[in-house]
């Protein structure tokens, strides 16, 4: 590619009278300046020729433009870092597939569209952190990354689960760090994140994650030194293999849904210890309790989840959770109640004759509830009344409730797995909206739903999962009713149809025949097989050929191939649905096996780097760094479990399941 071409590509991020008066400010960047392109400020060329560009340095530089597609054609380029300007729009195809890219920093930007799978097989730094890009991480998106070392996307709106399998992060195998915090990521943690022997820094806080952490991730020779899991909705206890980390300094683990007791041979100096500097006068070495420097104690709280914890009083509802900030909490059940109307934008819901939150309205008197003789609520019964917002975990202190009914509404974000602390008998929330897993702890809470009755304990008897229906929106106890796999699939947790403009629903949930449109369908398609026919016979007399059609290819597609039941954690079996994108197959990496080339002059295009491995520890400091750490003024996430026992992680447990 000669000078002129590339000159012309590198102007195309000048753009509109913002970028002119850009181009203006800085040496070259002209079509008509005399200054070699070489020199152009922020470009950088191959120190051999002279001539291909290798690396485009703008960071902080006030540029304001979108990725041009054209820069797809710099197939030399092995650096592109825009850090912190005003770049908008998505990023290209072009850019994601080049071929010699090492390093792209674009973070701190307004960058939009969806996280692309970059192509380099050479690549070792993505840094897009800070930008609005949305939607999954794609399965593949490790399939070229076996000499990645940093990959760090916290701080923008993806959503989905953590891929596993050979072609996802397992594929980076000689991974750094990875940073996925602050997304809106759901689902479990994958275990095969501990195959990646060379990390050493693992940030997944801030997320919609869900269930225990898996023992694979904690392997003996891990050089993990800094995982970060603080703010998701992780349960169980906190496995004793951290211990395990020799490397371990920095372990956050507040703000989720953790039971029983820190292992003491976690509770280390040398863990967290940043959180006792400046406490020499408060408590001596003798009384430090160095687990409260990993997570407040059951029944306590404190500012940030971490010591130091103050003691819920005898007053308070019983906190069963590890590492809780805010507030003791001390709620009446109308008070429970009105957390529940405002979190689920109460003023608008479809409500006749509707009288929450009246004045002089009791409780017991709100329309959809149910008491007890003694005035305890028992039934919340709210379907199809244009709920939206979110159900508060509050909704657990509820101590006696036993049906909750929100079916058919608007009802978004995640199923609390709070919820398995009250005795539940009924719970309804097929046909929303919302997103994620069933909790696995409330997978094996017994009775709900008739969940273990039969031996067995199902998530689909929960709620039907993303990519699968019923006409329930859930499973039954017995085989009346059972979550179908969608053809189109849905989308949301607990969905009661697949798509409606070709099959019709029974009562029962299966497919009794088609609608209008489905014949209409039908009747097309098979008026385009009769015409395709004629026209394949007659070229078949008129050139004489014999075809042979192999019948190999013509297998139908039946119900049966489709018709996958739900999630079966019976005998300890706790597999989610293969319908679950958790599980959704694996996809071997087929990149480039050879390793990157790297020349001398390499590391002159990381001269912006966010962060080195010191760097980085210096930020994990939470006495330095407070305000990353510090939760959002929530009420106590507590439930009262007087008749559900604690549990003790002395000796590990991987699933604390609730004693009935």
């Amino acid at each position: 590619m000669s000078s002129l071409d590339q000159k012309q590509i590198i102007l195309t991020i000048v753009q509109g009278a913002d970028g002119k008066e850009w181009a203006a400010e800085k040496n070259g960047w002209s079509r008509d300046s005399t200054v070699p392109l070489c020199d152009w400020e922020g470009i950088m060329c191959n120190p051999v020729d002279k001539a291909t560009v290798e690396a485009v340095e703008l960071a902080q530089s006030d540029l304001s433009a979108t990725i041009p597609e054209e820069y797809g054609q710099l197939t030399g380029l092995r650096g592109l870092m825009l850090r912190q300007n005003m770049i908008f729009g998505t990023i290209p195809n072009s850019v994601a597939n080049l071929p010699n890219l090492e390093v792209i920093d674009l973070s701190l930007n307004k960058i939009s569209g969806s996280l692309p799978v970059f192509k380099s097989t050479k690549l070792r730094t993505v840094l897009l952190f800070g930008n609005l890009l949305s939607g999954p991480i794609a399965p593949n998106v490790g399939e070229y990354g076996k000499n990645m070392i940093e990959y760090d996307i916290r701080e923008n709106e993806l959503t989905g689960t953590i891929p596993m399998g050979a072609a996802a992060f397992e594929g980076m195998e000689n991974l750094n760090t990875l940073t996925l915090s602050q997304n809106n990521f759901s689902g479990f943690i994958p275990g095969s994140l501990g195959k990646l022997k060379e990390m050493e820094f693992l940030y997944l806080d801030k997320n919609n994650l869900v269930g225990p952490v898996p023992r694979d991730l904690l392997p003996s020779d891990s050089k993990l030194s800094e995982v970060w899991l603080h703010q998701n909705a992780l349960s169980g206890t906190v496995p004793s293999a951290f211990s395990n980390l020799v490397f371990l300094i920095d372990l956050y683990i507040d703000g989720n849904k953790f039971t029983g007791t820190i292992p003491k041979d976690i509770c280390k100096d040398e863990v967290n210890k940043d959180f006792f500097e400046g406490a020499d006068d408060l408590v001596s070495l003798e009384d430090r309790d160095y687990c409260q420097s990993i997570a407040c104690p059951v029944n306590t709280v404190s500012e940030e989840g971490v010591y130091p914890c103050e003691e819920c009083g005898a007053s308070s509802f019983y906190n069963p959770y590890l590492g809780q900030s805010g507030q003791c909490v001390d709620l009446s059940e109308k008070d429970i109640l009105e957390i529940f109307f405002q979190a689920t934008n109460g003023e608008t819901w479809s409500i006749d004759g509707m009288n929450w939150m009246r004045d002089g309205v009791e409780d017991c008197d709100f329309i959809g509830i149910t008491c007890d003789s003694f005035g305890q609520v028992t039934e919340i019964v709210l379907s199809n009344a244009d709920l939206s917002g979110t159900i508060p975990p509050e909704i657990a202190f509820l101590e006696h409730l036993h049906i909750l009914d929100l079916s058919d509404n608007k009802i978004t974000g995640f199923l609390p797995s709070d919820l398995r602390f009250t005795p539940l008998d009924v719970l309804n929330i097929g046909g929303n909206k919302m997103r994620g897993i069933v909790p696995p702890k409330l997978c094996l809470d017994e009775g709900v739903n008739g969940n273990g009755k039969d031996g067995q304990y199902r998530c689909d008897r929960i709620a039907c999962p993303v990519g699968m229906y019923s006409s329930t929106g859930r499973s039954s106890a017995g085989s009346e009713i059972s979550c179908q796999n969608c053809y189109d699939e849905v989308q949301f947790l607990g969905s009661k149809y697949c798509d409606e403009r070709f099959y019709l629903q029974s009562p029962s949930g299966k497919k009794t025949g088609l609608g209008l449109s489905g014949k209409m369908a039908i009747t097309i398609s098979t008026i385009s097989l009769i015409v395709a026919i004629g026209v394949f016979i007659v070229m078949r007399r008129t050139r004489k050929e014999r075809m042979v059609m192999d019948e190999s290819e013509q297998v139908p597609m039946t119900d049966e191939m489709f018709n996958l039941e739900g999630s079966s954690f019976s005998e300890g079996n706790n597999m989610p649905p293969p319908a679950d994108p958790l599980y959704a197959g694996t996809f071997p990496g087929t990149g480039d096996d050879s390793a990157g080339h790297s020349l001398p002059h390499a590391e002159e295009l990381i001269t912006k780097k966010e962060k080195s491995k010191k760097d980085k520890k210096k930020k994990s400091s939470k006495k330095k760094d407070k305000s990353s750490r510090k939760s959002h003024a929530k009420k106590l996430e507590a439930v009262n479990s007087e008749d559900k026992k604690e549990q003790n992680s002395a000796n590990e447990v991987w699933l604390d399941v609730p004693k009935i």
